[in-house]
C-alpha cells in the first residue's frame, strides 16, 4: 500500500487489538491502520468516546494496565496505538465516506480526503457517536472491566 507495506502480521495484530478492546466493552466507533505520510510510518488509530468521557491519558492508563494482561503480538506496542474522538475532523472525514462495521475490513490505497492523502486498513468506521448517557455507560462498563482484569 502506497509504496510502504503493512505487513500481515501488522494487519492481524490490529484486528486482534480491536478484538481485545471489544471484550473490555470499550465499544470503538473507530480502529485502523492509518499512513502517516509526512513521517512514512503506520499508526493505529483507535476513536472511542472516552476520549472525550475520560480524556487520552487515563485512556491510555486503562489500556496499558489491560495489554500487561494480554498477550499482543511483538510487532504491536501501545506506542502505536493512538486514540481519537468520535468528533476528530479526520475520523468524521473517514467514516462520512467509508463504513465498516462488524468483521469486515477495507482496504484504503492513494485516496484523498479533503486534500489529505489516506492509506489505512479499517476495521471499524462508524459515523454514530453515542449519547453523553451512553458514553457514561461505557467508561463505566470499560473502567470496570479493566479492574477486574488487572486484580485477576
Amino acid at each position: 500500500m502506497a509504496g510502504i507495506d503493512l505487513s500481515e502480521e501488522l494487519i492481524e495484530a490490529g484486528a486482534d487489538l480491536l478484538a481485545i478492546t471489544d471484550s473490555l466493552d470499550m465499544q470503538a466507533q473507530g480502529a485502523m491502520w492509518v499512513l502517516d505520510h509526512a513521517l512514512g510510518d503506520w499508526r493505529y488509530y483507535l476513536v472511542t468516546s472516552l476520549v472525550d468521557t475520560i480524556g487520552r491519558r487515563k485512556t491510555y492508563k486503562l489500556l496499558i494496565d489491560s495489554f500487561e494482561k494480554f498477550k499482543l503480538p511483538d510487532s504491536i506496542t501501545v506506542e502505536d496505538v493512538h486514540l481519537g474522538s468520535p468528533s476528530d475532523i479526520f475520523f468524521q472525514l473517514i467514516s462520512s465516506g467509508i463504513a465498516v462495521a462488524g468483521a469486515g475490513r477495507a482496504y484504503v490505497e492513494n485516496c484523498v480526503f479533503n486534500g489529505v492523502p489516506f492509506d489505512g486498513v479499517i476495521y471499524r468506521s462508524v459515523m454514530s457517536s453515542p449519547t453523553k448517557d451512553e458514553a457514561r455507560r461505557i467508561e463505566k462498563r470499560f473502567g470496570k472491566r479493566v479492574r477486574e482484569l488487572v486484580k485477576a
